[in-house]
């Protein structure tokens, strides 16, 4: 059995880890938008909205809250119970310190690996939950070498049983969070005056919108589609979000399916400080957010028949694009030398970005992607499905769509 020091170690860093994940809990029940320190495009916000975070519509921090309660239980009760009874206490300890390092490994990879997207809160609790794992292992591993000498096959089979529980657990949490019951994340929809207006055709036409926040010419910025189409949509969006990925797929299918109905004048805004002088902590993920936005529009000023073909392939990979990449596409597409003169003048390019970036902060909107047009509430944020934005455009434009 551990002394008063190793149980008052973990017990303590238990504490710890259970403060956040109850924290986690709290906000995922809706008790604040998002973590202390996180922006709404911040990795927390990614992590927290995402399937992996919940389990059968459980927080996940919840479970991972009753393991750390679970532990300090056993931790305060051990000393009291007859030494017979201790070895399945001892088991049971076991047990969570491996499922805690499992666990660990689990969600550490899906931020790492696969999301891309790093919550600090949780990173945090993970190792916590690593240090408690380690505290446990280590005493047992120093006690049984300690009364068993060298037999170190002792150590290994004493841990096969705990390991086998533990990937049973975390095996059925997998399960649970891949195949469980998930509500997407819900657009938000402003509340601003819908009447806006359309004037004039070709070079000359004015668009208004957002209660006159947003005045624009659709001939003086990136168009998909016709320009004198009946209905012109501005998207607000960032070439490094996953939520503009997946909106600006839809738009395209939309778009495809309306038979001109409505173009697509396309605005980027990057999340990152070095460009934006509204947006204050720039995410790792949308480090080249400035670099890529400049290509697109660089690319658009050279030949604006190219620029819907740099813009789909942009937003075409799982993951953002690595600007090395892009320029060499761009390059394909438009005079290298030519490119490379208006990226290194960069005025116009910043001035556009800057633009782009007050009709973002003038809007209201606290994420992207913004979808604003005259007669449309505004939406901000991923509709939660293709048919979600169809019908928005259906009922609120009157756009018709073909099979």
């Amino acid at each position: 059995m551990p002394g008063v020091l190793v149980r008052t170690v973990i017990v303590g860093l238990s504490i710890a880890a259970l403060s956040i994940a109850l924290y986690l809990t709290a906000i995922s029940w809706g008790a604040a938008d998002r973590p202390v320190g996180c922006g709404e495009e911040s990795g927390c916000a990614e992590v927290l909205n995402s399937r992996w975070s919940v389990w059968f519509g459980i927080p996940v921090s919840l479970l991972a809250a009753t393991v750390y309660v679970s532990l300090i239980g056993l931790m305060i009760w051990l000393p009291a119970v007859k030494p017979t009874r201790r070895g399945t206490m001892w088991f049971c300890v076991l047990t969570i310190a491996m499922v805690l390092l499992c666990a660990t490994a689990w969600f550490v990879g899906l931020q790492v690996i696969y999301l891309q997207a790093i919550c600090p809160w949780c990173m945090t609790e993970h190792a916590l939950g690593t240090l408690i794992a380690l505290a446990i292992l280590s005493f047992h591993i120093g006690v049984a070498q300690y009364t068993q000498g060298q037999r170190n096959n002792f150590v290994r089979r004493s841990l096969v049983g705990p390991f086998m529980v533990a990937m049973l657990m975390i095996a059925q949490l997998v399960l649970g969070q891949a195949y469980g019951p998930f509500k997407e994340p819900q657009a938000e929809r402003l509340e601003h005056d819908i009447s806006g207006n359309v004037v004039g055709e070709g070079a000359q036409r004015t668009v208004s919108m957002l209660d006159g926040v947003i005045t624009i010419r659709p001939n003086e910025r990136p168009i998909i589609g016709n320009l004198n189409a009946a209905h012109i949509v501005v998207v607000m969006l960032d070439y490094c979000c996953p939520h503009c990925r997946t909106t600006h797929t839809y738009l395209k299918q939309a778009l495809q399916r309306a038979d001109n109905e409505f173009a697509l004048v396309i605005c980027p805004v990057p999340l990152n400080s070095d460009c934006n002088p509204f947006w204050k902590n720039t995410d790792p993920r949308f480090a080249e957010s400035c670099s890529l936005a400049k290509l697109a529009l660089a690319v658009w000023k050279i030949s604006p028949t190219h620029f819907s073909t740099i813009d789909t392939w942009l937003f075409e990979s799982a993951q953002p694009r690595k600007y090395i990449d892009a320029l060499a596409y761009a390059q394909s597409l438009v005079d290298g030398k030519e490119l490379a003169e208006l990226l290194a003048s960069a005025t116009w390019l910043d001035t556009m970005i800057q633009e782009n970036a007050t009709f973002y902060e003038k809007s209201g909107a606290e994420r992207l992607p913004v979808i604003a047009a005259p007669g449309l509430a505004t939406v901000v944020g991923r509709p939660g499905s293709q048919d979600e934005l169809d019908e928005m455009l259906r009922n609120e434009l009157g756009v018709k769509f073909s099979n």
